[in-house]
Order: structure tokens, then sequence, then C-alpha cells
């Protein structure tokens, strides 16, 4: 009778279970959210009076488990909080140190254990002790089942009652897979809402962008009927309505010139799936024809089939007549003999016109993968050209061409920067000189051959007359003594011309001997001023000398040195009118010494800064300023041969100039 009535209870208890588990089941197949099915599990349980239940869940890093619901009573927890010091919250277990919980979770076991047992693992004795009789949970046996998810552990479920044999573990494992599968359902309907609400958004952004559209949209069918339009695509063919346009066939907005290449590329546009650019000429309502780009794509269905088209089209009627105007603006360069060139910041050619390319050997093609700096192969192109044009916008100068074959070119360039689309470009403008060049040659080893042959006979004439004036031949005439003062000067003048002319001659071929010393520059400069200031005084032209006390030591060729600076001084002299003032500056910076000479006279047209350091150049200036135009360029020699550099500014006409020249304080390089 007692094994019968045991077997009657066993029965009951397993009924009991069972319908315990199909009503938890029930509740929460109903819930969609991860956190809610917890907790109405855990609601479930309180309702039973009879079991509890605390479902734990997995750290991120696997190693432990948190409490996330639990069906014991609140007070109850309140008590295991304050004995242990822990929040529910924010308590952990370390799965190292359960071996309970340790095999439910990675051994997927499901154990039958006291619930004494298990909290003795998780706190110090007595007070895991304490803790069990206070809970009541000294004889309680419970049942701790894994939790799954997609067939992946999450955690684990621990059932316990005062009423819970072994034979109850396989309904326990049945509540565990219950919650399991109402977990993957709930995940796999907030997959599918936040699929729906993507699908929503991404349908709304596409409105969205389908009606703000500037470019015209159109939506066909496989034959070409339009099904939808955008605002945009009224407005290109001068429509108010989409019932004007929904209904009718593309080609009717096409010009008939085009009708057959557009039936065409529908064809191509099925094949590929997608064409751009396409060009067109379409017709507006009104008739007006304009031309439009076209790109264009296949719409399928879920299946993959094709079920239409989306068009995109654009008003390309400005780039159209852009095109045109470069067209006739490249035409316009090839048509002029000089080479037009543009580069961008880096030196990388990105336009030339036919005379550039035809001049120097090379295909279009060729050159526009060239950069300047492999094109130019001037001395110094790289860095003070490119530098001067940077910082002032414009840059005139001479340079040498490479031609394909090697020979060179001499050129004369006129460049510039421009500012196109945020971008700084170089506009080139180069001529060819070469013809130029050789009649300088040619009037170079003319003025040598005539300079040698001049300054014989001068040397002559000047120490005749020379000797005559110290009366040494007898008594000289007042009226002829004043006749010979006069040949004398014109022919220190005439010497003077000739030296500076041979000088150039010397320089251009690096045969100028320099003299070169430890220098006190300082002597240089105090003796230019003593030397000038007469002439300044009679022209009643103010004079400001300006620089360091110091010796200002370099190595230098102190008579030459001596006529660069006077030949700045005279020039700028000349070039000032009566009244007006002269400055001679000298700045002792790191390496070199800056010396400026700078003036308030008629100033230097632009045109006129690629010629001023040539001789006898052909500088406009006031017809009672005489001079041969050598004294610059002599300048400019001497001053590269101690290896510096002399240049010159002015803001324009009737502003003034500045000459400015540097000095190394060692021994230049170019010095000889």
């Amino acid at each position: 009778m007692e094994e019968r009535r045991q077997m009657d209870e066993q029965l009951r208890d397993l009924i009991e279970i069972m319908h315990f588990t199909e009503n938890v089941s029930a509740r929460i197949h109903r819930v969609s959210d991860e956190a809610q099915i917890y907790k109405a599990v855990k609601e479930e349980f309180a309702k039973s009076r009879r079991y509890n239940v605390t479902i734990f869940l997995l750290t991120d890093d696997g190693l432990r488990l948190r409490p996330v619901e639990t069906s014991i009573r609140p007070g109850m927890v309140r008590v295991a909080e304050k004995v242990t010091g822990f929040k529910k919250e924010s308590y952990t277990i370390d799965l190292n140190k359960s071996s309970i919980l340790g095999q439910v979770v990675r051994e997927g076991r499901t154990v039958q254990v006291k619930v004494s047992s298990a909290i003795g693992e998780l706190f110090p004795q007595p007070l895991a002790s304490l803790l069990a009789r206070l809970m009541g949970y000294e004889k309680t046996p419970c049942i701790v089942t894994p939790l799954k998810r997609q067939g992946n552990i999450i955690g684990a479920l621990m059932m316990s009652s005062t009423q819970l044999a072994e034979y109850l573990i396989p309904s326990v494992r049945n509540l565990a897979q219950h919650i399991s599968a109402a977990l993957e359902l709930a995940q796999e309907n907030a997959e599918h809402r936040r699929m729906e609400e993507a699908l929503r958004t991404s349908e709304a952004r596409l409105k969205n962008i389908f009606a703000a559209s500037p470019d015209s949209i159109t939506v066909s069918d496989l034959n070409g009927t339009i099904v939808d339009c955008n605002q945009a695509s009224l407005d290109l063919e001068g429509y108010s309505s989409k019932n004007e346009v929904v209904g009718r066939n593309s080609l009717e907005f096409i010009a008939r010139k085009d009708h057959s290449r557009a039936m065409e590329n529908m064809r191509k546009t099925l094949e590929q799936g997608i064409v751009k650019n396409l060009e067109y000429t379409l017709v507006t309502k009104d008739g007006r024809e304009f031309p439009a780009e076209l790109s264009a794509s296949v719409i399928r269905d879920a299946s993959g089939a094709a079920i239409g088209f989306v068009g995109i089209t654009k008003d390309i009627t400005e780039r159209k007549r852009a095109e045109e105007e470069l067209k006739l603006r490249a035409q316009l360069l090839d048509a002029v003999t000089d080479s037009v060139c543009v580069a961008d910041s880096n030196g990388d050619i990105i336009y030339v016109s036919e005379a550039a390319y035809r001049s120097r050997g090379y295909g279009k093609d060729e050159l526009l993968k060239m950069n300047l700096y492999e094109l130019n192969k001037s001395a110094g192109f790289e860095e003070a050209r490119i530098r001067e044009l940077f910082e002032k916008g414009e840059a005139t100068f001479e340079g040498v061409d490479v031609r394909k074959d090697k020979s060179i070119m001499p050129v004369e360039v006129h460049a510039r920067t421009i500012e196109t689309g945020g971008s700084k470009l170089v506009l080139a403008v180069a001529r060819d000189i070469t013809e130029r060049k050789k009649v300088e040659e040619m009037k170079d080893r003319f003025m040598s051959a005539a300079t040698h042959e001049l300054r014989t006979p001068l040397v002559s004439i000047k120490g005749y007359v020379d000797y005559i004036l110290t009366g040494k031949l007898g008594p000289v005439p007042e009226k002829a003594r004043s006749g010979l003062e006069v040949v004398k000067r014109n022919t220190d003048q005439l010497l003077r011309i000739t030296d500076d002319l041979l000088d150039i001659q010397r320089l251009a071929f690096g045969r100028l001997p320099l003299h070169l010393e430890p220098l006190r520059f300082r002597e240089v400069v105090d003796h230019c001023a003593s030397e000038i200031q007469p002439f300044l005084d009679e022209k009643k032209q103010g004079f400001h000398l300006e620089g360091p006390e110091g010796p200002l030591l370099i190595q230098g060729d102190r008579v030459r040195l001596s006529q660069v600076v006077m030949n700045l001084l005279s020039n700028a002299a000349k070039f000032t009118p009566q009244g007006g003032s002269i400055t001679l500056r000298v700045e002792d910076k790191e390496d070199t010494l800056q010396i400026q000479v700078c003036d308030t006279g008629i100033g230097i047209r632009k045109e006129d800064f690629v010629r001023i350091f040539q001789p006898f150049a052909d500088i406009k200036k006031p017809a009672y300023i005489k001079g041969t135009g050598l004294g610059l360029s002599v300048a400019k020699g001497l001053v590269e041969a101690h290896g510096g550099r002399l240049w010159a500014h002015s803001d324009g006409e009737g502003r003034g100039s500045t000459f400015t020249f540097t000095l190394p304080k060692a021994a230049g390089k170019g010095a000889n």
C-alpha cells in the first residue's frame, strides 16, 4: 500500500509540474522581448507558491554568471543582501569557483543538488550555513539545467522546491527548452521588427530622395511606359502635373533623331543591368530641344526578374556651352605661335597648346604625363622661379627647355598663378627665343672684338693727352688745354664703357678674375657713400645709410664689390628726380649680408623686369636720362660671381625701385 501511495504522489507531482510547465510555456510564447520572458517566468513561479526559480545569464566574457530574475520573495532577497553584503543587480558568480554551475554551463549537464550545497560553493562558512538557514534552504533540493538559445548555452535555470525529486528532471529540462524556444522566437520577431522598421525607413528615405532630388527621376515598365516621376522631372520637361506624363512612353520626350539609339540603349540596359552618362536631345512640352545626360538601371522583383527601368536625367545645356567655349579657347590657344602650358601646384602638366608639344618634338599625350621640372632645365628653376611665382602671383624669366631629341630650346617665360575650383594652377606662356639668342651671340662676339679693337687706340689717346697736359712737351695754351680736357673726359668715359663691355664678356664666359680676401664690407659701404655724396648734393637728393656699425666681415673682391655698390647708387641717383631720396641699407643675416638700394624715382614697368639686367636694355625712361644700360648687367654678374643674388622690385611707374643683393659671408660657390 505504501509503495502504491508513493507512486500516486509521484504521478501527481509529475502531472502538476507538467501543467505548470505548460502554463509557463503558454505565457512566455506570447512575449516578444527577452527581458519580459524572464520576468514572465519569475511571475509564474511566484504565483505557484510551490516552486522557486532563479535565472542566470553568462557575462560577455563567458567566465561568470549573473542573476537576472528570481521568484524568491523580495524580503528574503533583502535579508540575503544584508547578510552577504552583495546586491543582486551587481553580483556575479565566478564559474571557476562553482563546480555545480560549472558543470551545467561548461559541460551542458543537468544536476540535482541541495540549495545549501550551491550556496556553500559561493560563500565561506559559517556565512553560507547562516544564509541557507535564514532562507529556509537547509534541506531544499534544486535542479539546475542549462539555458540555451540557437543551440548555444547562454546561462542556467535553477528550480527549487521542497518536493523536487530526481524523476522531475525531464520536466525541468522541458521547461528550459520551452524558455529557449520562446527566446529564439522573440529574437526572430525582434529581427523581423528591425527588418520591417529598416524597410519602412528605407522606403521613406527613398521617397524623400525621389521627391527632393534636383535631378529628374522617372520609373517606367519594360516597354518604356512611364509609371512614376518626381517634381524635378516635371520641371525639366515643362509639365505641371504627373497626369500629363504618367502613362506616356519615354520616347515621346526624346527627339525623334535619337529614337533608334534610345531603343538600342534600352536593350543594353536589360543585358548589362545599368548604363551611364548617355547623351540625348530631349523635347519639352512647348517643343524646345535641349541636351541631357541619362543614366538608367533595371528594376527587379524579389525573384530577380526584370520588371522595369529607373532613369536619372540631367540637363547639360550649361556644360555643353562650357565645353564649346573651352573648345573654342583651345583652338585659339593652338593658333598662338607661343607655347601655352597649364600645370598644377606640383608642376604636373594638365594642358598644353599645339605649339607647345610640336616645337618640343613631343606628342600631346607625352607632355601631359610630364612635369614642368622635367621640361625646363634652367638653373634654379625649381626653387627661385617657382618661389617668386607663388609669392608674387606672376614671374617673367628666361629659361631653357629640353626637346624630346635632347636638344635645348631657349625660352622667355611669362607665368602667373590662377585659381579654379579651389585649386591653384600655373599658366605659363613660353616664347622660343632661339633666333634672338643667335643674334645676341653674334652681337656679343662683335662687341667683344670691337671692344678690344676700340680699347687699344683709346688707351693710346688717353696716354698722349695725359702726357701733353702734364706740360712736359712744353706749355699748353689755355684754349688748347680746355679742348684737351674735353678729349680726356670723353676718352675716360669711352674707356669705362669698354671696360664694362669687357667685364660683361668675361662674366658671360666665366673668365673674370676675382681677388678674394678677408674684407670689411662696412669700409666698402662707407667709401661708396662718400664717393656718391657730391653727385647727390648736386641733384639735391637726400641720402640715408642704414646698417650695423660693425666691420661686416666677408670674403670678397674689394674693387669689384665697390663697383657693384657704386653702379647701384649711380643708377638710383640717375633715375630719381631732383629732391628725391636714396637709401643704402645693409642687414647682417645668419649666413649672408643683404644690401638694398632704395630710391623714390620713376619706378619700373612690369614688362621691363625681364630686360632690366640685360646689356643695352631698351627700358622706358625720360629723354634727359642718359646711359648705356651696362651698369646693372655688370653688377648682377659680379654679385653672382661672388655666389650671391641680385634682383629688383618696384610697385610700378612713379613708385620708386629697390635693388637687393646678397653676399655669402664665406667665399661664394660662384666665386672664381
